[in-house]
């Protein structure tokens, strides 16, 4: 093996700006060392979601066999159990040199985060500086380590100043966006809470407060302020950017790192390492920005030296302070401003002053915009150097005209800092539209995929475009008694050539996780393994990745996870189709012998689709029991109301595609995920369409979800282009979704329901089908089942 040593990361997600800002820090730091990163991304332990739980059997797979030890995100991981539960969990990996990140455990070394003085420093900024009294605050999870501390200190601090909050406004979340945006719902709409400030235990959760706020004319801060914690991006872009505490995640990725490769060099670490969090003010909390406030004025002019010999001579002493400056102002930015930066800054300065030209200054700086944009540095970073930099050097420029004219170069410099902010936007705004557009094709390419061939095909074409170097597709062989698990490495690529794996050498004991003469041949400083299950552990998939900050892993995990399942979901339907023939042909069955066949194979679709979303469980039942009613209401033969009952029972089996977390996602969809799911009638389709039913099954669950103004999918279709079989089950459909609890809503109602599509008749839905609708339900009192 090329890398000196090999780490193990236990994440339960890649896809938020948290653990992903922890999991730069640490490859960083495995560069540094020239090791290896193996990211096993599992989900959370014991959790209360089955997908979540199906997937933790990666975390099985850090073993010494392919690791030396392991950094394991225990309060994330942990999110909704005990530290004694933890403790347990870490056990198993014994003898592994173990490191925990965020949870003090005992016997295993831990890097901790200050909560304390951070939420103590907010709390009072919020009492003593601001004068608030009325306090809300939304709570992490319960047994979570640090939602513990962070509402311990929120309250101990309040008590300090004799405030207590009522009881009515503490509102308990669970480090989700969603439920900052729920927890605004509770206070306001039903409690009726009267708050001058919100903290929230995380920014994700003040971003979705912020949401809600804001959606319900609730001005931040002037009428309210709100807090968060963790100093993530959003909290810095968000509409009113937020007050909050910078926790340094990306040195603990670092630290923890570090921490670990001591450990497993024999030499002796501390038992915890304590990492300090810093207060940052901004708007939310009705504060300006400290470099608003700090360089706005002209400096005294103190200095006696002209303005030319004084920059000269004093040059050493102003760069001193510029860097102090900035790095004081600037402790939750970053990078740093390189040294050549300011050297440069100042060389262009004293040029403009002997030969009076502010072209060959304003080069200088537009060079250095793009060093700092390049580098990951912000807007804000920029106007801090430039107001450091405008202050150190103003008082040289007293005399005379100086003062107009380095003004107005300031000024300019200014705008350069937004011209280059605006073109960085536009350029992440097209690399990710154009990341998007690619993972799109990927998935509609291989969503539709029916054998493993076509689908690595589609990876090898696709996922280099990502900036994804490499990629181990996986799969898990049946074994007998107590033989140990055996894997096949069924495909795999590098740069972006396929591997010969015809050579008989891609079998291999699954806990080395790749065959051991490719594991060896690799260099990369971090891999990344997802699970891949259906209904059971299929196997994972292996990725070199490119980008880190991005969720592209989740994403790609879930799109080829289910594309798998499709493909088992296939054979599936192609088995009990071939049964079906068999028995209308060779047993010359009569049409009721044939359909109580049909109905029994429709059974095992629907089972099989409802076993992965247990919030639609009955789902399919109750659309087809309410289609046909409304058939049955609208005289329709009896022919056309068992096609209808059958297809009803169906219509969602193209759901059998889309990742469970998905599904059950308890919050808005990024439109990458919904356009998962608008791909579900197309998929159904596909799957249904080469059995000869006798009625138009496939045709009427494609367009279930087309509506009569064009505004539904997959097709758009209009008016009468809908058959009428689809028109009824898509009032069906609604009329149950509505009616039932979602993980992102409670139940709307059947009233609500009703006045739904009542209310678009003739719009989206068929007038005759609403019509018969209302009749069961108001008139002939019809339930749904239960």
């Amino acid at each position: 093996m090329n890398s000196s040593r090999t780490i193990g990361f236990l994440v339960d997600w890649l896809e938020d700006e948290y653990q992903n800002t922890i999991l730069e820090g640490m490859a960083a730091a495995i560069k540094e060392h020239n090791s290896r990163l193996i990211c096993f991304e599992g989900g959370v332990i014991e959790s209360q979601l089955t997908f979540e739980i199906q997937r933790n059997f990666i975390y099985d797979w850090a073993t010494p066999s392919n690791v030396d030890g392991l950094i394991v995100l225990s309060n994330s991981l942990f999110r909704e159990t005990n530290v004694d539960r933890i403790t347990s969990f870490c056990s198993q990996f014994h003898p592994l040199p173990l490191v925990s990140l965020t949870v003090d455990l005992e016997g295993i070394p831990s890097l901790l985060i200050d909560n304390k003085y951070g939420m103590k420093a907010l709390v009072e900024h919020l009492v003593e500086i601001h004068g608030f009294r009325k306090f809300a605050y939304i709570d992490g999870p319960e047994k979570n380590r640090d939602a513990e501390e962070r509402r311990a200190v929120f309250f101990d601090t309040l008590a300090i100043h004799d405030i207590i909050p009522e009881k009515k406004s503490i509102i308990q979340g669970d480090f989700r966006e969603e439920s900052g945006y729920r927890a605004i719902c509770e206070l306001f709409e039903v409690r009726k809470v009267d708050v001058e400030a919100i903290v929230a235990a995380n920014d994700n959760m003040a971003i979705g407060a912020l949401d809600k706020l804001s959606k319900l004319g609730k001005n931040v801060p002037w009428e309210i302020a709100l807090t968060g914690f963790d100093d993530l991006q959003g909290s810095k872009w968000s509409c009113t950017p937020l007050t909050t505490v910078n926790q340094s995640l990306y040195e603990q990725g670092a630290k923890a790192v570090e921490m670990l490769i001591d450990m497993i060099d024999g030499k002796e670490v501390p038992d915890k390492i304590m990492i300090p969090t810093t207060l940052v003010i901004r708007e939310s909390c009705s504060c300006f920005n400290r470099s608003v406030i700090d360089f706005s004025t002209i400096p005294h002019a103190g200095h006696t030296i002209p303005h030319a010999a004084g920059i000269k001579k004093e040059r050493g002493k102003i760069k001193k302070y510029i860097m102090q400056a900035v790095e004081k102002a600037a402790t939750t930015e970053s990078p740093v401003i390189p040294d050549a930066v300011i050297d440069n800054l100042l060389d262009a300065f004293e040029r403009w002053i002997t030969a009076n030209s502010d072209k060959k200054t304003l080069k200088v700086w537009n060079s250095s915009l793009v060093e700092i944009f390049k580098k990951g540095g912000t807007v804000m970073l920029c106007h801090l150097l430039l107001s450091v930099v405008r202050e150190a050097l103003l008082p040289y420029f007293m005399k005379g005209d100086s003062l107009h004219l380095i003004e107005n170069v300031f000024h300019q410099m200014r705008i350069l800092i937004v011209n280059h902010a605006v073109f960085f936007e536009k350029k992440k705004y097209y690399e990710s539209h154009e990341e998007n557009s690619t993972i799109n094709r990927f998935r509609d390419e291989i969503i539709l995929s029916l054998s493993e061939e076509q689908l690595m095909e589609m990876i090898l074409e696709r996922l280099p475009g990502l900036g994804i170097k490499s990629c181990y597709l996986v799969r898990f062989l049946e074994t007998e008694g107590d033989n140990e698990k055996n894997s096949r490495l069924v495909f795999a690529y590098t740069g972006d050539k396929s591997l010969d794996l015809d050579n008989g050498q891609s079998l291999f004991p699954s806990h080395l996780l790749l065959p051991p003469q490719i594991f060896a041949q690799k260099d990369n400083h971090v891999m990344i393994i997802e699970a891949l299950w259906h209904f059971d552990q299929m196997g994972y998939i292996i990725f070199e990745p490119g980008p880190l900050s991005t969720n592209i892993y989740g994403i790609l995990r879930r799109i080829i996870s289910s594309a798998l399942q499709g493909m088992i979901l296939y054979e599936q339907v192609k088995r009990q189709k071939n049964h079906l023939l068999s028995e209308s042909e060779h047993l010359n069955k009569s049409l009721e012998e044939l359909r109580k066949i049909i109905r029994a194979f429709v059974e095992t679709i629907r089972r099989s689709v409802e076993a992965r979303d247990p919030y639609t469980a009955h789902h399919h039942e109750q659309v087809a029991d309410l289609a046909r009613a409304i058939a049955t209401e609208m005289g329709l033969s009896k022919e056309i109301i068992e096609g209808i009952r059958v297809a009803a029972s169906v219509h969602d089996l193209g759901k059998i595609y889309v990742p469970a977390e998905i599904l059950n996602k308890p919050g808005k969809l990024r439109d990458i995920e919904f356009n998962l799911i608008k791909v579900h009638p197309q998929v159904a389709y596909e799957i249904l369409q080469p059995i000869d039913f006798p009625w138009p099954v496939a045709e009427i669950v494609l367009q279930h979800h087309e509506r009569l103004d064009g505004s539904g999918y997959p097709h758009g279709l209009t008016g009468k282009d809908i058959i009428l079989e689809a028109r009824i089950i898509s009032v069906a459909d609604v009329v149950v979704a509505m009616a039932s609890h979602r993980p992102y809503r409670s139940a709307l109602g059947l009233e609500t329901a009703l006045e739904e599509i009542k209310r678009y008749a003739g719009v989206l839905y068929d007038k005759d089908v609403v019509a018969a609708c209302l009749t069961l339900f108001i008139e002939k009192h019809y339930l749904l089942p239960q």
